[in-house]
């Protein structure tokens, strides 16, 4: 097993996660995106983003990389990088994107947030194999004794939508709000306001 064959099902029976509706942000500061994103995005808006693959390439990479500019480079973001935190369990594989704590780093090291890309453009189908990644980089974080944070958030998103999620105890929290590539000030805000908190 891997953190792609989990569901929200799979996640209650193996690891008695409980899933809630919450509404994660309140008063996040926009933050204005610069001319490059805008232009970044404009231009992929004329593409044919059919596949998984394209719209991480063009849609949700730009956006991370945009935060780990305007956070001076303080944190390392991966793509495609594994996340090995108990293979015996299922906590095992490839993530799409994680934002590690630690600066400049080649391997992962202090996991705080994880970007699943929504299967077939369906947010809601990513939400098991979010809330996997989530717990693995938990547990990865405590087995290296890399960070004190209880709380990984992550989020699934399929380019232009993007819903957040927090995993603090056994409670996976769903945001009820969702956040679009279409209003980048509040999008940037929500992940600025991740990685304060983390």
């Amino acid at each position: 097993m891997s953190y792609r064959q989990f569901t929200l099902d799979t996640l209650k029976e193996k690891f008695a996660i409980k899933k809630q509706n919450t509404k994660l942000f309140k008063n996040i500061k926009k933050i204005k995106p610069t001319d490059i994103l805008v232009k970044s995005i404009q231009r992929a808006d004329e593409l044919p983003l059919t596949t998984e693959k394209s719209k991480s390439e063009f849609l949700i990479s730009p956006v991370l990389l945009e935060l780990w500019s305007i956070n001076d480079k303080k944190f390392t973001f991966f793509s495609g990088e594994q996340l090995n935190a108990d293979k015996s369990k299922g906590l095992n594989g490839e993530c799409d994107f994680l934002l590690s704590k630690v600066p400049s780093y080649t391997y992962v090291q202090a996991p705080i947030f994880t970007v699943v890309e929504a299967k077939n453009d369906i947010i809601q189908d990513g939400y098991g194999q979010c809330g996997a990644q989530m717990l693995g980089a938990r547990i990865f974080n405590e087995k290296h004794k890399k960070t004190t944070t209880k709380k990984i958030y992550g989020c699934v998103s399929n380019g232009e939508s993007w819903r957040f999620m927090l995993l603090e105890n056994n409670d996976l929290h769903i945001d009820l709000g969702n956040y679009s590539i279409n209003d980048l000030q509040e999008l940037l805000g929500v992940l600025q306001y991740i990685v304060d908190v983390s």
